[in-house]
């Protein structure tokens, strides 16, 4: 055998571009092929090897790509956390190919489906194992949240979370508030309040508290807690007698929120004070005042126009006069030197009569500046003002013009008027009322047939004496006579008062103090016609005790 013959082939097949795959394959072919050509000749089984050894040295090696056949979410099948935050664990979920294998490195899409919220550090492809979301923050309501995951043409799946209410940091008027109803009725809805996180979701399970503050009234119930809306609700109100805007208030933990009410009426009484307006607290009684006998007078009256009135005979300084529509009443109001301490605390009553009604137009009242204080002090201004308000309606101040008195000048003077003495059997009076109700038969002419019996009545407020306190109830017996007059009224809006708690003193009707006179129950000789034209009364009091 000649030395460098070169490459003897073997009969055995060796490796062909062909038999080899892809352009690393081809180069590699190429390359053992010149090997075979221009090394000096070796072993077969050494040739052989070194080709494999290229071959496998040269190829990528790539296996073939998993193809992803489910997707799913995995871990606690309830996931939960307060609303603005995150799960403490993240949830994960995995992709599987058709044999259930978990694979990875396959392309991922998350996004944010219902709830809101935010998603950070989100991935985008899948683990070989459970692969967590990324840091997931619910959004800020309350309820169902979710995360879409999606791989390729597979169905999305979806992660959900519920979000929590966090803790309470208000209440709020969820219903019933703003309404109105006649004074002793109940409002058309029940109140509810909601207790709401930071975020305004309700939280349930909380204790409320319902308790009316302003105007008095009565409630279904004080007590409930909130449902898992967080709302607390079906509390009934039944507004109170006091008038004006009534407030119930509703409470939980350190949190709270009212509710308002209106009284509803159509009457209208204005107070004007007629120089300089007195203090606060003063005006305050007055209007307060006014409010009540809304809430027991409630039916309009008509409105009259006048031109150029005479007012100054009201209380006005001198030259007064007024142009306008009057709806329903006006008062002028003053507080003024009348007598000193201790005498005169007021006087009262109506200035000027609507023609044909007789009931009041316009009206005067006034109070001694030397004995308000002690009023005040005492607790009783407001009630001495609402009694003297109910003079320039009508109380006392027109019963002799409208012929309500039986038995004038006589030791037993009475009121005739069928629904005042009705409501005094109803007030457990009947048999002191048989012949009619029993009005004042002493204390001179600015008490006596102006007033309800003291002896009978005692504490009720239109009797003729003031109490030591401010228990001076405005009664039944007393709304009865302003429908005799002819005024719509309420009487849902009067003050508890009967006849076995009627006497709360041990003092005597008989008493020097009784029968001295502290105030004047003024009554009209004017009446104004429909046209706005005042007249002097047709027919006027004979045995007035004091006549303008």
């Amino acid at each position: 055998m000649r030395r460098n013959e070169g490459f003897k082939q073997s009969a055995r097949p060796g490796p062909t571009a062909a038999s080899l795959h892809g352009p690393k394959a081809y180069d590699v072919y190429h390359q053992v092929a010149d090997l075979m050509t221009f090394t000096p000749a070796l072993p077969e089984r050494l040739t052989f090897a070194a080709l494999f050894v290229l071959v496998s040295a040269c190829s990528d090696g790539a296996a073939p790509v998993p193809v992803p056949a489910t997707l799913e979410s995995v871990g606690s099948a309830s996931i939960s956390a307060i609303v603005g935050t995150a799960p403490t664990a993240a949830p994960t979920f995995v992709v599987r190919d058709a044999a259930g294998k978990t694979i990875g490195g396959i392309a991922v899409s998350i996004v944010i489906g219902e709830g809101g919220g935010t998603l950070k550090n989100a991935p985008t492809r899948s683990s070989s194992g459970a692969t967590p979301v990324g840091t997931w923050t619910l959004g800020t309501r309350a309820g169902r949240n979710t995360l879409l995951v999606t791989v390729g043409t597979l169905a999305p799946v979806a992660i959900v979370a519920t979000g929590l209410a966090g803790s309470p940091t208000a209440i709020r008027v969820a219903g019933g508030d703003a309404q109105s109803a006649l004074a002793g009725a109940e409002v058309a809805d029940g109140l509810s309040a909601s207790v709401v996180d930071q975020f305004g979701n309700g939280v349930a399970q909380q204790p409320v508290r319902f308790d009316p503050v302003i105007g008095g009234g009565t409630l279904s119930a004080t007590s409930t807690t909130t449902g898992e809306d967080g709302v607390a609700g079906g509390v009934r109100w039944t507004i109170g007698a006091r008038g004006g805007t009534q407030t119930v208030r509703a409470t939980s933990g350190t949190f709270t929120v009212d509710f308002s009410a209106s009284v509803q009426s159509d009457f209208r009484i204005e107070v004007r004070f007629a120089r300089t307006p007195p203090a606060a607290n003063i005006q305050s009684a007055f209007l307060v005042a006014a409010e009540r006998i809304r809430a027991a007078v409630v039916g309009d009256l008509p409105d009259i126009m006048v031109q150029n009135l005479d007012v100054a005979r009201c209380g006005a300084p001198a030259g007064s006069a007024i142009s306008e529509v009057v709806d329903d009443v006006i008062i002028f109001a003053d507080v003024m030197p009348i007598d000193g301490v201790g005498k005169i605390l007021g006087r009262a009553g109506p200035c000027y009569l609507r023609s044909g009604s007789q009931l009041a137009l316009i009206g005067i009242m006034q109070f001694d500046e030397a004995d308000v204080q002690n009023l005040i002090t005492s607790n009783r201004f407001d009630s001495v003002v609402l009694h003297e308000m109910l003079h320039v309606i009508g109380i006392g101040s027109v019963w002799r013009l409208k012929k309500f008195i039986d038995g004038a000048g006589t030791t037993d003077p009475r009121y005739n008027g069928a629904v005042g003495i009705a409501r005094c059997g109803a007030i457990g009076f009947a048999a002191a009322c048989t012949a009619g109700v029993p009005v004042e038969n002493i204390g001179g002419s600015g008490t006596a047939e102006v007033h309800w019996r003291e002896s009978i009545f005692d504490r009720e407020l239109m009797t003729g004496f003031a109490e030591s306190d401010a228990n001076m109830p405005l009664s039944l017996l007393t709304l009865g006579a302003l429908t005799d007059y002819g005024y719509q009224v309420n009487e849902r809006s009067a003050d508890p008062f009967f006849a076995t708690v009627a006497l709360r003193d041990d003092r005597s009707p008989d008493d020097t103090d009784r029968r001295s006179p502290w105030e004047e129950v003024l009554t009209p000789e004017f009446e104004v016609t429909a046209g706005g034209w005042a007249r002097r009364l047709a027919r006027p009091p004979v045995t007035a005790p004091r006549s303008f």
